[in-house]
């Protein structure tokens, strides 16, 4: 299981599970580090193009990718949790990445 607390401000954000083991690691990695946080800022202003070049260069393969996909998501989410002046732009680039994250998975479209 894993819960989602904002230590800024003590909100209770998500409760999920099961999720894998090293979820919670991952997840504590990429939001901790600027440099990830960084770059999912460059996403929100790329074009459709740069997003998909920029997913091919950095999703590792094999048993990695649903953990990495699970980690870029969840920070995303936790951006249009924390910037209220810019929702609907993190949101809209939250919906993105999950449909490319189905279609590369060759999961079936909602």
């Amino acid at each position: 299981m894993a819960i989602y607390v904002d230590t800024r401000d003590g909100v209770l954000h998500q409760i999920t599970g099961p999720v894998a083991p090293d979820y919670a690691n991952l997840r504590q990695g990429l939001c901790s580090s600027r440099a990830e946080r960084d770059q999912i800022r460059h996403l929100l202003h790329a074009f459709d193009e740069d997003r998909l070049r920029w997913i091919g260069r950095n999703q590792p393969h094999g048993a990695e990718r649903p953990a990495w996909w699970t980690g870029k998501l969840a920070v995303i989410g936790g951006m249009v949790s924390d910037t209220p002046d810019k929702q609907l732009p993190w949101a809209r680039l939250l919906l993105s990445m999950i449909q490319q994250s189905n279609e590369r998975e060759g999961s079936p479209r909602p």
